[in-house]
């Protein structure tokens, strides 16, 4: 690689023996900064703050420029942010893409003058001898004011403190600055904490599954059933309970699955749960369709469909009886392990729905091809339904109103089933049913429980029983 001009240093950026530079960025390393960090606190200076500034896609960049282009392009950052810096504060470098810096506030300017300085800085291409690129910045910020005391963060605490701040920025979008807050320490131990959980528990049979009904909505013509439903399926929900978190919701421990990589582990217990409990119901001569929820990450196994078809096949489960949900923001990133997965499934006799149906930015093109059975309603375009009977309609019923009209006329029209979830009250049913509207979940109809109460309450009197009735 052709070595660039070392970066100029501010004044305030000596060269500390004790202090090992870094040979790419010729800055001082983590250690180095720590160490005159800590050298500041210890003498009372005024205000400091530790700013983290993390190139956001930086793996695109080395893809772009090759490695010795990507160092390149660091050491030209490391030169441009010692230029905006210049004698307010002492610049590092940190772990991979960032840099640390320490800014003395009693001088010119705060940290979030600063943090807006180096973003405005970047809007410049960085020249390597391997080209030009472009690059955005998160930027954390952590403070520690004078006169706390023994409270005041040592030098580790307050770096660690910024690149929480760093990781918040970059989770949130990138290209902003945000500060730490001690909640960022609470989120950051809670999820800690689940990611150890999460590995116990797989292995201590901590996960069960929850099945909620699925209902089908009587006809107009048919008035003395107004307020029955029919059974039409059931989809299988995941819950856990751990003994040190308690109940830990989806929503929460499947995102950092997902991140950490154990999502496929997940996956695959849900899938062999599933099997042997319709596989139950089934010898038992309950054959109710069921719908079971997979992350998009397991679709990207070239073996996932086969894995599932395999697990249907012992159990002696219809594949036709099967329905596999896949939100439709997941849609988006279809790759060809994916559609190839969703085309043996359908071959075989296996729906496909489409859940969170209303809340992205689905392709039309590919809901109008025949691989998709059926799309869901999301919860959020439903709960304002409550309001919608009285007179006073507000801008958020309105917008619902229409939103879940155009889906209904969609669904229709590409010949999809349309279930509708999160229904809670009768308003939202009846408005649903006036629309056309043909299947619901929610708490209205029937709760997920656990499967022996499911059997109970749903299976166990069919064929031949009553409806199940509105409470």
């Amino acid at each position: 690689m052709t070595r660039l001009a070392p970066c100029p240093l501010s004044p305030a950026m000596d060269r500390d023996p004790a202090a090992t530079p870094d040979p790419l960025a010729d800055l001082p390393d983590h250690h180095g900064f720590a160490q005159r960090l800590s050298l500041a606190l210890a003498t009372g200076a005024d205000t400091v703050a530790v700013l983290n500034v993390r190139i956001d896609g930086f793996r695109s960049i080395e893809i772009l420029l090759g490695r010795d282009g990507a160092d390149g392009f660091l050491h030209g950052l490391a030169a441009r942010l010692a230029q905006v810096i210049g004698t307010r504060g002492m610049l590092a470098r940190g772990s991979g893409a960032s840099f640390l810096i320490r800014l003395d506030q009693s001088a010119k300017g705060t940290a979030d003058l600063l943090a807006q300085d180096i973003r405005a800085a970047l809007r410049h291409p960085i020249a390597t001898c391997a080209g030009s690129a472009h690059a955005t910045a998160s930027i954390g910020i952590a403070r520690a004011a004078p006169g706390r005391g023994d409270d005041r963060p040592v030098a580790e605490t307050l770096i660690r403190q910024a690149a929480i701040a760093a990781v918040a920025a970059r989770t949130a979008g990138g290209n902003r600055r945000v500060r730490h807050t001690p909640a960022m320490d609470a989120h950051l131990t809670r999820q800690s904490t689940i990611v150890q959980a999460l590995r116990q528990g797989l292995g201590n049979g901590e996960f069960t599954l929850a099945f909620q009904p699925k209902f089908a909505l009587p006809n107009d013509s048919d008035p003395d059933t107004e307020d029955a439903f029919r059974l039409i399926g059931t989809e299988a929900l995941l819950r856990w309970c751990s003994p040190e978190l308690g109940r830990v919701g989806p929503a929460e421990f499947i995102p950092i699955a997902e991140k950490t990589g154990m999502i496929g582990d997940i996956d695959d217990y849900v899938m062999r749960a599933f099997a042997r409990q319709l596989g139950r119901w089934h010898a038992a001569g309950h054959t109710v369709p069921a719908s079971i929820n997979l992350s998009p990450h397991s679709f990207e196994d070239e073996a996932m469909a086969s894995r599932l078809l395999g697990l249907l096949e012992r159990e002696r489960v219809a594949a036709t009886a099967v329905t596999v949900e896949i939100t439709e923001t997941a849609l988006l990133a279809m790759s060809r392990h994916t559609i190839a997965n969703f085309e043996r499934l359908k071959a075989a006799g296996v729906e496909i729905s489409v859940d969170d149906f209303g809340t992205g930015y689905s392709s039309l093109g590919y809901l109008r091809n025949s691989t998709v059975s059926e799309i869901k309603i999301d919860r959020s375009l439903v709960l304002p339904l409550p309001c919608a009977l009285s007179d006073q309609a507000t801008p958020d019923v309105a917008g619902s109103e229409a939103i879940l009209r155009a889906i209904l006329t969609l669904g229709r029209a590409l010949g999809l089933r349309v279930v509708a979830e999160g229904v809670e009250t009768r308003e939202q049913m009846t408005w649903l049913r006036r629309e056309g509207c043909r299947t619901i979940q929610g708490f209205l109809a029937g709760r997920a429980v656990a499967p022996e109460l499911f059997e109970r309450l749903h299976l166990s009197h069919r064929p031949g029983s009553q409806p199940s009735q509105v409470a």
